[in-house]
């Protein structure tokens, strides 16, 4: 049993996911560091991950239209027609 409108959930919701993971290890990363120069080098690129989370973000709400739920709910409700195989 296959649900397309599931899987492309996941994979909007999994780049949302990477950007707040990258930013968090990057951060934690910069805190650690007791070299100036590549702290101020991570600390740049979790300002670009929070950038691309909002992006990111941006882009799963355009996406995520009520008639995406309409297919999600209808999808999930209908009984497969695989099942009797």
């Amino acid at each position: 049993m296959q649900y397309p409108i599931v899987e492309q959930i996941q994979q909007r919701l999994g780049r949302i996911n990477d950007h707040v993971t990258g930013a968090a290890r990057l951060r934690k990363w910069s805190c650690a560091t007791g070299d100036a120069q590549l702290q101020e080098l991570l600390d740049a690129l979790v300002q670009q991950e929070h950038i691309r989370l909002a992006e990111s973000i941006v882009e799963f709400r355009q996406w995520w239209t009520p008639e995406r739920v309409t297919q999600l709910k209808t999808g999930l409700t209908q009984p497969d027609a695989d099942a009797g195989d």
